[in-house]
């Protein structure tokens, strides 16, 4: 009998593809905040401010691909092992 807060077998798949939708959904959601907030910056900011913005969306990017990969990898694993 698992103990409270520890995953069953049956519950695992789920809640770790909860768990990576969210991780996707929230760094879209970064990288729509940090967009904003680029273009609320004053206009004497410094370049490399801006630079440093575009890096990070893109890296936030990079990041919600690589998870979203991890989660449809997962889902054929678990159709192969049916």
């Amino acid at each position: 009998m698992p103990t409270v807060g520890q995953p069953t077998d049956q519950s695992l798949p789920t809640d770790l593809a909860l768990q990576l939708d969210r991780a996707t959904n929230l760094a879209d959601l970064a990288r729509g905040d940090l967009s904003r907030a680029m273009h609320a910056l004053p206009a004497n900011s410094s370049l490399w401010l801006h630079v440093d913005i575009v890096r990070a969306i893109g890296h936030l990017r990079a990041a919600a691909v690589l998870v979203d990969k991890i989660a449809d990898q997962l889902d054929t694993a678990e159709v192969v092992n049916r």
